[in-house]
């Protein structure tokens, strides 16, 4: 009787996939999983560094014009906002 109970309780855990059976197909299966999680590392690495090499140059952009500010000229004004950056630029380079 106890022994039908723990293979039942086995039986639904297993159903439920808390556990898995021991079973030949269940270990190729195991080793699938661990193979597709050590290809999914890679490619989050892979992506991750791809994000940061082509995210960085940007960001120093952004911080560079933040740093040159643009006060005086008005954001509708988009000549006086090339002019402004012109003349920056000009500046920079002198």
């Amino acid at each position: 009787m106890q022994r039908r109970l723990i293979k039942a309780q086995n039986d639904v855990l297993a159903t439920v996939g808390v556990c898995r059976r021991d079973t030949k197909q269940n270990q190729v299966l195991s080793e699938a999983i661990v193979q597709e999680n050590e290809v999914g590392l890679l490619v989050g690495a892979v992506d991750l560094t791809i994000t940061y090499l082509t995210t960085w140059p940007l960001i120093g952009i952004r911080n560079r014009l933040q740093v040159c500010g643009f006060s005086g000229v008005s954001v509708e004004s988009r000549e006086g906002m090339k002019a402004e950056l012109k003349r920056r630029i000009g500046h920079m380079r002198a």
